[in-house]
C-alpha cells in the first residue's frame, strides 16, 4: 500500500485555490478488503479552506470534520 500527496500549485498567494491531491495505490500481492483502509488528513484550518471533494472511485468516501479530512 502506498500513499502520495501533492500539491498544485506548490506556492500561492492567499486566497488563491490549491488543489490537493491524495492518491492510495495497493500494489499487491494481495487485495485491500474494501472498508478497512482509512487514510487521514488534517489541514491546518489557519492556513486553509476545505472546498470540496472529488473522488476517483466510487468506493471511497470522503468526509471532513474541521480541521480532518477523512
Amino acid at each position: 500500500l502506498s500513499i502520495a500527496k501533492s500539491r498544485s500549485p506548490a506556492f500561492a498567494a492567499p486566497n488563491t485555490e490549491v488543489v490537493r491531491t491524495i492518491r492510495v495505490a495497493n500494489a499487491g500481492p494481495r487485495t485491500a478488503e474494501a472498508g478497512r483502509i482509512r487514510v487521514v488528513d488534517t489541514l491546518d484550518p489557519s492556513r486553509e479552506t476545505f472546498v470540496r471533494k472529488d473522488l476517483a472511485s466510487s468506493s471511497w468516501s470522503c468526509t471532513y470534520a474541521a480541521p480532518t479530512v477523512t
